[in-house]
């Protein structure tokens, strides 16, 4: 009966020592995991993106210039066909990233909203084109810059505006979740 003990004995120590190492081990495999699932998500956006860049660089490079010459050159605002506006917007929904499309959709709304052609209405337009450039400039290039900074470069009288033009930016930042 001795060794029936001993070897009963001996097994349990085995399976709790096997136990033991199961349970120490359990944080390290669920933090694999988690990397696993991480790697995995960042090569699929990975892929995703060289996609787009390869199949739509071109394009990208075109909507981006399209954007930034209405900006820069407010008179096209004027004759800009309706049908230019929809092409536009399409290629914006195609190309551009979450973000982008979250700031061409506040834009839109902000632009039914506003009827008339009020000075506010027409500052924070701008502001709004400028929002989207930023974030167009990221999805082709990846290098990120301040809305601020564009504007700085388009209004002339910015310095009597500085206090408008920043409390219209940290609004639309607000609306579309800027990060």
């Amino acid at each position: 009966m001795d060794i029936w003990v001993k070897l009963a004995t001996f097994v349990g120590l085995a399976l709790l020592t096997v136990g033991i190492y199961y349970v120490k081990e359990i944080p390290k495999m669920h933090r694999d995991l988690l990397k696993n699932v991480r790697e995995f998500r960042n090569n699929r956006q990975l892929q995703i993106e060289s996609y787009f860049r390869q199949q739509g660089g071109q394009e990208l490079e075109t909507l981006f210039e399209n954007w930034v010459g209405l900006l820069f050159e407010l008179e096209k605002t004027k004759t800009i066909t309706s049908d230019q506006v929809t092409d536009l917007q399409e290629k914006t929904v195609i190309y551009g990233s979450d973000l982008t499309i979250r700031i061409l959709s506040a834009y839109q709304a902000d632009n039914y909203k506003h009827t008339t052609n009020s000075s506010d209405a027409n500052i924070k337009s701008v502001v709004y084109v400028a929002t989207l450039i930023c974030s167009l400039k990221k999805d082709f290039t990846g290098f990120e810059i301040d809305p601020m900074t564009l504007l700085q470069i388009k209004i002339n009288d910015f310095k009597s505006k500085t206090t408008e033009v920043q409390q219209y930016t940290d609004e639309i930042k607000r609306e579309v979740h800027w990060e």
